[in-house]
């Protein structure tokens, strides 16, 4: 038995196992596994975009890096089209939201700077963090008064960095203190928009309380539709994450094709109010019947076995995903519900009905 196989058979005995599940339509309203229909509760397609076809005849590989092999004009329309809709002078794209966030907090951390990471923050941000080579302190979840202390005796340039919606408890970030903060302190504010871009104001939550953040991850693959991550900031920050960001500068570029795709979902992101009512009125709905306060599209549900709750889910048509450690703590196990525009009222009342029984 090698190494990889003794290391599998731990995580199978530790319950830590996750299958790859292979579905054959796009995350839309209903996925399609085995040649069931299940109605789809765990995408992040929050506006429907994701489903939207598009006929654009462009190269569909790159070549090599865009710092090799050059960029292409298709690659300069997204990032300006993206610094014009986050309101900052400068953009830059990565292949996914991953890769962005580990590059900025790895090249951020490579100054001379101290990192405030909340403790709830995406695996992203987390490997950022431990990819920096600056010192890095962990504060907790939402604690900003134990926020403050730590910045009281911080001896270098404080970054504060954080989700604005949570992924996984679905709450969010208290951006009037940590806008206070950043303020009181010089602190440069990274601020993770991926959950929230485009559900609240067409940009993201800092946005809708007029608030602008130093710098701005964003993300394509939520309610964009595609895939791929942003950081949009000033032109100094912007040149600086194109020189240090590792991510970056050693990865493959995008299509021409992915680009253009990228920039017309970013377009559509921002024109469309109409599906933002949709979903807002599926989360006041699903909200009322389930008595949960609305933060936004995510609810988690506690359960202690989400594996065989999700599917016992399953079997009725709904497909839910069970989340439970290392992406949540021990004792925070639930099933992740996440509404879409795309729903209809029938749909959450059969969910509600499963999550009553």
């Amino acid at each position: 038995m090698d190494i990889f196989e003794t290391a599998n058979n731990q995580l199978r005995n530790a319950g830590l196992w996750r299958d790859r599940t292979t579905v054959s339509t796009p995350p839309s309203r209903w996925i399609v596994k085995d040649g069931r229909k299940l109605l789809n509760f765990a995408s992040n397609n929050y506006l429907g975009l994701a489903t939207e076809t598009y006929d654009h005849k462009l190269a569909t590989g790159s070549g090599g890096s865009r710092l090799i092999c050059g960029t292409s004009v298709e690659a300069d329309e997204l990032e300006a089209a993206i610094a014009d809709y986050a309101g900052m002078s400068s953009s830059l794209v990565f292949s996914s939201g991953y890769q962005c966030n580990v590059g900025i907090l790895q090249a951020i951390g490579a100054l001379d700077v101290e990192i405030f990471s909340d403790a709830l923050n995406h695996a992203s941000l987390i490997d950022g963090c431990r990819l920096a080579k600056s010192s890095v302190t962990v504060f907790p979840h939402l604690d900003y008064q134990a926020l403050e202390a730590m910045l009281r005796s911080c001896t270098r340039q404080p970054v504060i960095v954080s989700e604005s919606l949570f992924s996984m408890d679905g709450d969010r970030a208290g951006l009037t203190k940590l806008f206070q903060l950043r303020r009181d302190y010089n602190a440069l504010l990274v601020l993770d928009e991926a959950h929230a871009l485009g559900l609240f104001d067409g940009l993201g939550l800092s946005s809708s309380l007029g608030l602008k953040p130093d710098i701005f991850l964003g993300t394509l693959s939520k309610a964009a539709g595609w895939s791929g991550g942003f950081v949009a900031g000033t032109t100094a920050a912007i040149e600086y994450f194109r020189n240090a960001s590792r991510s970056f500068i050693f990865s493959t570029a995008p299509s021409p094709q992915w680009f253009h795709r990228a920039t017309v979902g970013i377009r559509e992101l921002r024109d469309s109010d109409h599906l933002r009512k949709k979903l807002w009125e599926n989360c006041e709905y699903f909200g009322e019947k389930m008595l949960a306060p609305v933060k936004g599209p995510i609810f988690p549900i506690p359960t202690t076995d989400p594996v065989e709750n999700a599917a016992v889910f399953r079997e009725a048509g709904v497909w839910v995903q069970p989340i439970r450690y290392p992406t949540v703590p021990r004792g925070t196990e639930r099933l992740r519900i996440t509404l879409s525009a795309t729903h209809e009222r029938a749909d959450l009342d059969l969910l509600v009905s499963l999550l009553r029984s």
